[in-house]
């Protein structure tokens, strides 16, 4: 299993598709290590294209990886951008849903 950062959070009106979604990140409130250590985290601000997957019988949970440098805890603030990839191609790229700013927290998940 690839190392990496995984956020689950609640999004509205999606169904069962396969995204790439860009997350902007323009304010790092706090980096912290699994063992609580308090750290500087080096993801800057900006535009950061993760992978993302909803999940089967729930269509308002996405799966999110990013895979920053540091192993921390990441508390930021964020906005959402997501391509909709359809069989029938992109007809609905970069469409934006309706967000507003929210906590991302972002955790390392190697052993």
């Amino acid at each position: 299993m690839d190392s990496g950062y995984v956020k689950v959070f609640r999004v509205r009106q999606l169904t069962n598709l396969l995204m790439s979604v860009s997350i902007y990140i323009d304010e790092v409130k706090a980096g912290t290590t699994k063992s609580g250590e308090r750290r500087e985290f080096n993801l800057p601000a900006g535009w950061h294209t993760v992978q993302a997957r909803s999940w089967a019988g729930d269509s308002t949970l996405l799966a999110v990886e990013i895979k920053p440098d540091s192993p921390v805890v990441l508390i930021c603030r964020f906005r959402a951008k997501f391509d909709l990839l359809y069989g029938l191609g992109e007809m609905f790229k970069d469409d934006w849903l309706n967000f507003h700013t929210h906590e991302l927290e972002l955790r390392e998940e190697r052993e």
